[in-house]
């Protein structure tokens, strides 16, 4: 049979325990916090969308300019612009750059499978 002093220590360490769980979970959720203080989701978003994708698009575009193929050359304009079409290429052909793209979005500290 416990003492209230033995109740009284028992308290403050699950009182130290959840201050201590919530400190980490504070920190745990500022890794995505702090990196966007420093750039926005939308430039981190789009500087990737060019390096994987547009940059060959508009190789496309300028061959078919070249060419005079002005349907072409609209079929990639249009792609360039297509954000569903960005999302699904990078889900399909770079799954961990969209897997930390929607960690980063949903401001998570550990990249999650999505």
């Amino acid at each position: 049979m416990g003492t209230a002093l033995d109740s009284h220590v028992i308290s403050y360490d699950s009182g130290r325990q959840q201050e201590s769980a919530h400190r980490y979970c504070l920190t745990m959720q500022t890794r995505a916090y702090y990196f966007l203080s420093y750039i926005s989701y939308g430039t981190v978003e789009s500087k990737i969308y060019y390096e994987l994708i547009d940059k060959d698009l508009y190789y496309l575009m300028n061959e078919a300019l070249e060419r005079g193929d002005t349907v072409t050359y609209n079929t990639f304009f249009n792609l360039v612009n297509d954000d569903q079409y960005h999302i699904d290429t990078i889900r399909s052909n770079y799954p961990d750059t969209y897997d930390f793209l929607c960690s980063l979005r949903d401001s998570l500290s550990d990249m999650e499978d999505y």
